[in-house]
């Protein structure tokens, strides 16, 4: 496959992507908010954007986990399946409970990141895989001097 299909090929893998929803206390009552993926630089833009405070858990992921998805795209945003702007986005995070926040940044995290981290790691292994396929097997007795029994020697 030439360069141009390959590319064609990443970008409708993009657009199939699913949304992932994170259930949050909203007000004493459960709320689904759907997150849409992110194209790879905007998700990387917002990173970039929200770095990580030091002497926090931040500094495993490399962004502010706590402000980061107040700037995820309305556009991208579900809330109980309906749309909403950017200034309803941010005052509905803005009253966000701790553990609420973390679900919807575990989410934008595995959305835009974990997965293709994981497709990316599968592949290796299938590269490595096919690799090692091709080379033909060593003769494990030939690597063995005549006169080796191995192990260790007696006193």
């Amino acid at each position: 496959m030439d360069l141009k299909a390959r590319i064609a090929a990443a970008r409708e893998q993009l657009d199939s992507r699913e949304p992932v929803v994170a259930p949050v206390d909203l007000g004493g009552e459960l709320a689904d908010v759907t997150l849409k993926p992110l194209e790879p630089q905007v998700w990387l833009d917002m990173v970039a954007a929200n770095p990580p405070r030091t002497a926090s858990t931040d500094m495993n992921i490399g962004f502010n986990q706590d402000r980061i998805c107040r700037d995820y795209p309305a556009d991208r945003i579900l809330v109980d399946g309906e749309p909403v702007d950017v200034e309803t986005w941010q005052a509905l995070f803005d009253v966000l409970a701790s553990p609420s926040i973390r679900t919807v940044t575990a989410a934008a995290w595995s959305l835009n990141h974990n997965e293709a981290d994981k497709r990316l790691r599968e592949l290796g292994k299938a590269r490595l895989a096919a690799s090692q396929k091709k080379r033909p097997s060593r003769s494990t007795s030939a690597s063995r001097s005549n006169g080796s029994k191995g192990g260790s020697r007696q006193k």
